[in-house]
């Protein structure tokens, strides 16, 4: 039923949870609300205890959040959720491309619906305790939707790109989709919050 490539996908996916969650605990265990002595002339106490607790309230939510993500993904494969929805895409139209951008449509929306909570929870409780918020909640449903109308454009241009070399290039598929990958990378990494999408 399960092929070797699945157990190797399942076996680097529990690794990487792992050795994230090991670094997260020896992260935790080194601490201190204490100020040290080192730089008592340069911190001020109490904000960098603040810090330091909010460094700590930020790693304990990100254990709790990312272990709910792992489960999710596990279930996905051993349920078999990822054939499902690609059954579910192909039901619904034939054109190769068209089935992968509903296929990535339905997983991302999917994710985006279950991690809402926790991003609330984020925003409005975390950051307001430690008083880091700023957003409302308009605009926090206005920047999700603007959120989500840009990840249709990009994503779903990217994956229909993609998905039109890989038709027509062949063997050379992951040479050129590798390339336009970067070059994307790149393009949004420089002009993404300058000229995309500023503030």
């Amino acid at each position: 039923m399960y092929t070797i490539l699945f157990w190797i996908i399942i076996a680097i996916l529990v690794l990487d949870f792992t050795l994230e969650k090991i670094l997260d605990y020896l992260n935790r265990k080194n601490v201190s609300l204490q100020l040290p002595d080192e730089v008592k002339d340069i911190y001020n106490a109490n904000e960098y205890k603040k810090q330091q607790e909010y460094f700590l309230t930020n790693q304990r939510f990100g254990t709790i959040s990312g272990t709910f993500s792992f489960i999710v993904m596990m279930l996905m494969f051993f349920l078999f959720g990822f054939a499902f929805v690609d059954n579910m895409a192909r039901g619904m139209v034939e054109n190769s491309i068209l089935i992968a951008l509903i296929f990535f449509g339905i997983l991302y929306f999917a994710n985006e619906i279950i991690s809402m909570p926790f991003e609330i929870y984020h925003t409005f409780v975390i950051e307001e305790r430690f008083g880091f918020n700023k957003m409302t909640p308009v605009l926090f449903v206005t920047d999700t939707l603007k959120g989500w109308a840009m990840s249709v454009v990009l994503g779903g241009g990217l994956i229909a790109l993609l998905m039109f070399i890989y038709q027509y290039v062949g063997d050379y598929f992951w040479l050129l989709g590798w390339g336009v990958v970067a070059f994307i990378s790149i393009f949004m990494m420089m002009f993404y919050s300058s000229s995309i999408w500023p503030q």
